[in-house]
């Protein structure tokens, strides 16, 4: 078995941020992508679910850098994700209200009876609509998903 060394290791922690990310995008050195986190980085997964500090909110910001994506789909050979990938949020850090619904949007819309799988479909189609179409001139969520 390898033996750690000790004062790489210290120095090697030493050298990491301060505290959590918040969905800003990390510098190429900070990414370490496990086996585990595939799925997170995977182009035909939808929905990323994960218990806290999981590494979620880090690939959300760290996808929507085209550095990041290029070094992440070298580094695993994932198919579909490039450079070039699109990338859109439907659901993430900050406040973007017609990029994605807020939490409080989301109930709103949940007390009014709209089933979270056509919300979520609303938030998907409103994304890959092209400009001119009638869900872009929507201007609410509930609009929107009906």
């Amino acid at each position: 078995m390898k033996q750690i060394n000790v004062k790489k290791a210290r120095k090697a922690l030493a050298a990491l941020p301060e505290g959590t990310t918040h969905g800003e995008t990390p510098s190429l050195k900070q990414v370490y992508l496990p086996q585990s986190h595939l799925k997170a980085i995977d182009p035909n997964v939808p929905l990323v679910i994960g218990m806290r500090g999981a590494g979620k909110t880090f690939w959300w910001g760290a996808l929507q850098d085209s550095d990041v994506r290029f070094l992440a789909s070298k580094s695993t050979r994932q198919p579909g994700l490039t450079k070039d990938s699109e990338v859109r949020t439907g659901f993430g850090v900050g406040i973007a209200p017609d990029e994605h619904p807020d939490k409080d949007t989301l109930r709103q819309l949940m007390i009014n009876n709209y089933e979270p799988r056509m919300i979520w479909r609303a938030v998907q189609a409103r994304h890959v609509a092209p400009g001119d179409h009638p869900l872009r001139k929507q201007n609410t969520w509930a609009k929107r998903v009906k």
